[in-house]
């Protein structure tokens, strides 16, 4: 082996030897540096959030029910249409729980309150879906009713004014808000219309209690916690009313 063969082999290994000695201390002060947390996606948010009390809350508990009487509390306090929510209740009767939101609207009927009244009467629904995990349970049987009744008005209503009518809200809150075959809900045929109007709305409902999620859930736990919720009590929860159309300001 010549000179100059082993000066340059010597000045590889030495290079070698020192590039690994670097990468070594590299990697050691990389693990020694403080990492800051990565923020969490939204999905990941949403997902965090849903690890409630309510997922997967049994048909006829009082999970359940709280749930869905809260989406339907929440949606009727920032109804533009609603001039008094005077309770929340759930109650238990043969080991199964029941429940219902008492609140006033308007004294004679507009079309937008017709359009508000089915978006109040599926949020119940909406919330099942949102918090529990599942599109709805039997008792929402009545509001599936009330639902498509409102909706026949609102047909009889545009035929006297011989014109559709449009929902009261802003398309784009709604825009992008998927939801599963409305008509699939309803024990009957629904026509064109009927079915279009339930979507609409339900889609509504949908986007309220996803949009509003921390403070539906507040809510609801209320309702578990005392059963009954007055008026100021839910005002304690959601805080005042927004302004309704009767000009009386409510709050934000």
């Amino acid at each position: 082996m010549s000179k100059f063969e082993v000066i340059v082999g010597g000045a590889l290994l030495s290079a070698l030897v020192g590039g690994r000695a670097l990468v070594m201390r590299l990697l050691k002060d990389d693990e020694a540096t403080p990492r800051s947390p990565v923020p969490a996606s939204p999905e990941a948010k949403r997902g965090a959030r849903r690890t409630h009390r309510f997922g997967r809350a049994p048909q006829g508990s009082r999970e359940r029910v709280a749930a869905h009487e809260a989406g339907h509390g929440f949606s009727a306090w920032i109804s533009l249409y609603v001039t008094n929510v005077k309770s929340i209740v759930i109650q238990e009767k043969h080991g199964q729980h029941g429940g219902q939101v008492q609140h006033f609207g308007t004294a004679s009927p507009s079309m937008g309150n017709r359009w508000d009244s089915i978006v109040i009467s599926l949020s119940g629904i909406a919330a099942e879906q949102r918090l529990c995990g599942s599109l709805f349970s039997a008792t929402a049987k009545s509001d599936l009713l009330r639902s498509l009744e409102t909706a026949r008005l609102l047909m009889e209503d545009e035929a006297l004014r011989g014109c559709s009518t449009v929902p009261p809200w802003p398309h784009h809150e709604v825009a992008g808000t998927d939801v599963s075959d409305v008509a699939s809900m309803y024990t009957e045929p629904l026509t064109s219309r009927e079915n279009g109007i339930l979507r609409m709305c339900f889609r509504r409902a949908v986007w309220i209690v996803r949009t509003h999620e921390e403070r539906v859930i507040p809510l609801a736990e209320a309702v578990i916690a005392k059963g009954t919720l007055t008026e100021d009590d839910v005002r304690a929860i959601l805080g005042e009313r927004p302004i309704t159309l009767f000009g009386t300001r409510r709050g934000t």
